[in-house]
Formats: structure tokens, sequence, C-alpha cells
């Protein structure tokens, strides 16, 4: 299979880790998916397990559906710190691990602020 391949699923490695995060459903799609309970402000905690360049995967109580646009942030240990950082990710795979339910949601990253992306870029050169 040749590099250019149109139907590559994955563009860059992805770094196992265990990072605290948040999300909310995107201004987009508030009106399609609503939650019947959300934290505080939309926003729902959340583990990230996975990260790269191109996207991350999170585990998660509530079911998220595929092709949903989502804003998710990445934060740092210290409770009350600003967000590391805060990207537009659109789910790709949805996983039920098993039955409290818990899901395994994955997306890639779209539209990114080039000013997000130079974060991000610096979040994941410090796992390597």
């Amino acid at each position: 299979m040749s590099t250019t391949d149109p139907l590559a699923i994955r563009r860059h490695s992805r770094l196992d880790v265990s990072l605290r995060g948040k999300f909310m459903v995107a201004p987009d799609h508030k009106s399609v998916v609503r939650f019947t309970s959300t934290g505080t402000g939309g926003w729902i905690d959340t583990d990230i397990v996975d990260l790269s360049h191109g996207g991350l995967a999170f585990m998660s109580s509530m079911f998220v559906p595929r092709r949903c646009l989502l804003c998710v942030r990445i934060l740092p240990q210290v409770e009350s710190a600003q967000p590391i950082v805060e990207l537009p990710l659109r789910v790709q795979r949805i996983q039920m691990t098993d039955r409290r339910p818990a899901y395994l949601i994955g997306g890639a990253f779209e539209n990114a602020p080039p000013t997000q992306l130079a974060l991000l870029q610096a979040l994941v050169e410090q796992f390597h």
C-alpha cells in the first residue's frame, strides 16, 4: 500500500497518555446533540488516554455520536489552572468498553486555530 493511499486512516502516531480533560458539543451541533446532564457550563469531565498531532481519544460515560463536532480542552494537573489547549475535534470512532457504560471516543482535530496547534505541538513534544 502506498503512503499516499486515500484510505489511510491514521497519519500521526499515537502516544499513550493520562491527561485530565473536558469536552462539550460544539455550537454547530448543539441543536442536534444534547445531553440530559452536563458539567459546569456544558463541559463534561473526561480522561484523555491517547494523543497525537492529528487527534486524541478519551473515556466518557456519555455516548457521543460519530461525526459529532466537539470542543476539547486538555487540562493541567492543577485543578484551578487554565486549559493547556482547546481544540475542535470531529468524532471518528466510538467503542463501548464496559457495561457502566463507558465509551472510548476517538477523533481528529478539525479547523484548529494555528495558536492552539502550536500549543498542542509543544505538549506532544513533551512526551517524546
